[in-house]
């Protein structure tokens, strides 16, 4: 019996080295080409609401209206302008040398129940069939007959004109073109303007990535950015890649032949090579992860505690890292750009060395403004904090009298839809109420004094925009600008997203110059001079001058003659000087003849 003990415990002891082969896993390529598991994600963000509202006006008709079109320019929706001291939507653009027509509320507004002075009006245009092309308006032009835009609400600039005059029983014109949207309320609707709401939804930052149930194995589509998908307007989903934890361990412990490396790592070197000295390998460069790999894979049988990869983390260039036991057979290396999801078994250090054996290698810097390199499962606001929190965005304030803008100078995210928010310091970060872009202010607003405007930046990530330096909504951060109001001359026209309300500020008027064609001179007048807003009367001085009606030659007056200057070549004074010289003896000889008879009768009294 007891040999029958002996015999089979000989039997077993013999196999135990047969049983230890056969658990071990096979060690096989595709057993570390690991199969990713895939995580379902949701970010969700808030909407918000306000109003908008534009306008649009027409004028009052008396019978008649005047039909003009002018070169140059042509007049448009947006805005609005004030013509003779109404506001009219839309404003004025170039467009090269093209007649157009102005539109009947603009036009009509300067006249009023008078109508269109008949000296105005072109007599060659017949009315039932008027010139529509350019060749047709070029050939009916009349010399002379230019006007300043500014009598519309436009530059200060003066163009061609042909005007004639139609009967029509309407009681106004037809509407004129629509302002812009505008957060400002022109006013309920009357006879001369029609109004216009709508409700406009902006919608704040997306939140951070969350993850939706447990990760799957199984997916048929895209992954990442291209698999986001919108649930609604608030609510969006995608599907990214992650690693199956199982798999990672096995790849760590057991699955790393001969020459090969886990995924995501680059086979450095093999035994042999002048940078690894039997249990020790001197870094080339930088790494953020090197495995020394050696010894068996059967943690049983490796002789290094670690095993057969033996990890080790953050190594400079010229570090000296070493096994306990097994000579390196290759030598895994990692310059990662994102966080490591899989943490170091155990991490050790030697001291650095003086000296390297191979050339260092090149690494291109992870751009972290740049979300579409922030890998899965790991939150924007912690891979912004990996890098160092960047400054990716800056803005620039700038303006001019009545308005600040604001712009995005540079912008290194990849997300376009910055803004710089605008609204009355002091701040309230109510986007509802805040204008994007711009601000602008009607002449004398606030009585002519400045006032305070507060700005901050906006856009679609929070994380991005708290980190940028600039003042900005999600830290509740105000930059403040002072805008003057008290601008000269009165603003007149203004093309911006925010449209003048309906009803204009009264403030003086400058003085304009007037070319009388009467007299064919030119008289520089006041605003309350009937012929103020007349098609002949200009802003600039040069511009009256230019109208062919007028002619205007102020003497020259010489104060003194140089004596090498003969008379011939002497300006012209206004005069003849061989009659001044005779009119000036003229003068003496009387003096002296009148000095002779006052003497006489002093002597006979």
């Amino acid at each position: 019996m007891l040999g029958s003990v002996l015999i089979l415990s000989a039997l077993i002891i013999g196999m135990l080295p047969m049983m230890a082969f056969a658990v071990q896993p096979p060690v096989d390529n595709a057993v570390c080409d690991c199969d990713p598991l895939y995580q379902e994600q949701q970010r969700t963000r808030e909407s918000r609401e306000h109003t908008e509202w534009r306008f649009a006006t027409r004028t009052p008709l008396y019978g008649s209206k005047e039909v003009k079109a002018v070169r140059g320019y042509k007049f448009v929706d947006g805005g609005s302008v004030i013509v003779n001291r109404k506001v009219v939507s839309g404003h004025w653009v170039r467009d090269g040398n093209n007649w157009n027509r102005i539109p009947d509320s603009v036009i009509n507004a300067v006249w009023g129940a008078g109508g269109v002075p008949s000296q105005y009006l072109n007599p060659a245009v017949d009315p039932d069939n008027p010139p529509s092309t350019n060749e047709e308006y070029n050939a009916i032009w009349r010399s002379g007959d230019n006007v300043s835009l500014s009598s519309y609400g436009g530059p200060s600039k003066s163009v061609r004109y042909v005007a004639y005059k139609v009967t029509t029983s309407a009681g106004y014109t037809d509407w004129g073109p629509w302002s812009d949207w505008s957060t400002n309320n022109p006013g309920p609707e009357t006879d001369t303007m029609k109004v216009e709401s709508r409700t406009v939804t902006t919608y704040g930052a997306w939140s951070d990535w969350t993850n939706v149930g447990e990760p799957v194995a199984d997916h048929d589509g895209p992954t990442g950015d291209d698999s986001i998908e919108d649930v609604d307007d608030l609510t969006q989903t995608r599907v990214i890649e992650v690693a199956d934890p199982d798999c990672a361990q096995l790849i760590i412990d057991e699955c790393l032949p001969p020459g090969h490396c886990p995924p995501g790592f680059e086979v450095k070197y093999e035994g042999g090579h002048p940078s690894i000295d039997g249990l020790s390998f001197t870094a080339d460069q930088d790494y953020d992860v090197v495995i020394l790999v050696g010894g068996p894979p059967n943690p049983g049988k490796n002789k290094d505690p670690e095993g057969r990869n033996k990890f080790f983390y953050d190594v400079a260039k010229g570090d000296v890292i070493s096994r306990e036991a097994h000579d390196i057979s290759h030598v895994c290396g990692k310059v990662i750009t994102t966080t490591s999801t899989t943490a170091p078994s155990t991490t050790s250090t030697s001291a650095p060395s003086t000296t390297t054996s191979s050339a260092p290698t090149t690494t291109t810097p992870v751009d972290y403004c740049d979300a579409s390199n922030k890998p899965g499962g790991i939150s924007l606001a912690a891979w912004l904090e990996q890098g160092g929190n960047p400054d990716c965005i800056d803005i620039e304030i700038g303006g001019e009298c009545g308005m600040v803008t604001g712009t995005i100078s540079r912008n290194d995210t990849n997300w376009d839809t910055w803004a710089v928010a605008f609204e009355l310091a002091p701040a309230t970060y109510d986007l509802g109420n805040a204008e994007f872009g711009s601000m602008s202010f009607p002449e004398d607003y606030n009585g002519g004094f400045p006032v305070a405007v507060a700005y901050y930046l906006v856009g679609p990530e929070g994380d991005y925009g708290s980190i940028s330096g600039e003042p900005n909504f999600w830290q509740k951060t105000a930059g403040t600008i002072i805008v003057d109001t008290d601008c000269e001359p009165p603003v007149t026209s203004t093309s911006s997203t925010t449209s003048t309300t309906s009803t204009s500020t009264t403030m003086p008027l400058p003085t304009r110059f007037y070319c009388n064609p009467d007299t064919k001179l030119i008289e520089e007048i006041g605003s309350d001079h009937p012929e103020y807003e007349g098609v002949n009367t200009y802003d600039e001085r040069e511009d009256a001058e230019a109208d062919q009606d007028c002619t205007e030659v102020s003497p020259t007056v010489v104060t003194s003659v140089p004596d090498e200057v003969d008379d011939e070549e002497l300006p012209f004074t206004g005069f003849d000087s061989d009659i001044l010289f005779g009119l000036s003896a003229l003068l003496l000889g009387a003096g002296a003849l009148l000095l002779v008879m006052t003497r006489r009768i002093s002597d006979e009294a």
